[in-house]
Parts: C-alpha cells; sequence; structure tokens
C-alpha cells in the first residue's frame, strides 16, 4: 500500500498533474501559484486567491472578457456537465497545489465570468495544471 503511494507521488512530481477539463476553456500562458482558497456560502464556489513572480501573462489571462477581480478565480462545484470523479480530481489538483506551494497553470473559461458574493465578473476555472 505504501509503495504504491510512493509510486503515484512520484508520476505526479514526474510529469506533472492536470484535471479534468471542460470544454470552452483554455490554458492560462505563464504560472502562478495558489495563496488562499474560500468557499462561498450559498453559490457553490470555491474561489481562489493567487500570486505570481511576475508573470503577467498569468494574471492578465481573461478569455472570457471578464471585469476581473483582484487576483482571484472562482471554480464552480457541482457543475451538471462535470461528473463526481471530475470534480474529486479538480479538487484534489487544487488541494495539491496548494498543499506544496507549486506551480500552476489554470484552464480557464474562454465564454463565461463568475458573479457569485462579488460586484466583479471573476474568471472561472474549469481544471488546473499543476507543474514541477
Amino acid at each position: 500500500m505504501r509503495s504504491s503511494a510512493i509510486r503515484i507521488a512520484s508520476l505526479v512530481v514526474g510529469f506533472g498533474f492536470c484535471s479534468a477539463v471542460s470544454a470552452g476553456s483554455l490554458l492560462s500562458p505563464g504560472v502562478g501559484r495558489i495563496a488562499s482558497l474560500f468557499a462561498i456560502s450559498g453559490y457553490d464556489i470555491l474561489r481562489i486567491q493567487y500570486t505570481t513572480d511576475s508573470s503577467t501573462e498569468f494574471k492578465n489571462h481573461n478569455p472570457a472578457g471578464c471585469t476581473v477581480g483582484p487576483d482571484v478565480f472562482d471554480v464552480q462545484l457541482d457543475v451538471a456537465d462535470r461528473s463526481a470523479e471530475e470534480q474529486r480530481q479538480l479538487l484534489n489538483a487544487i488541494n495539491l497545489a496548494f498543499m506544496t506551494n507549486r506551480n500552476i497553470k489554470f484552464f480557464v473559461r474562454d465564454d463565461l465570468c463568475s458573479t457569485a458574493g462579488t460586484s466583479s465578473q471573476l474568471r472561472i476555472v474549469t481544471g488546473v495544471q499543476v507543474l514541477n
């Protein structure tokens, strides 16, 4: 059992980890790191606050033309076209990146913005690529 966990961890480190991605999403250029996670009560939203080392490409990636709040993305939970397994993979990838302070890229919706609990239109994450 322990050797299986070590093998899986080695594969994640060796090849990166990518969660399931919805159609209509574009991979962000540049990289960032998750600084904090917030569950937005009543909206089924996980809000991600991120930080970058100076990657303006990552910060300015906005394919849907949202008004974009200060360094945040939203993850919509319990989306109809996402299976429970895909949602589990997405949340595991986000938690892995956050807990290990790994560089990440987001797959961002190119057709929809989130307004849950804010006056801004925030970008919506549909997938996460955890990098080495």
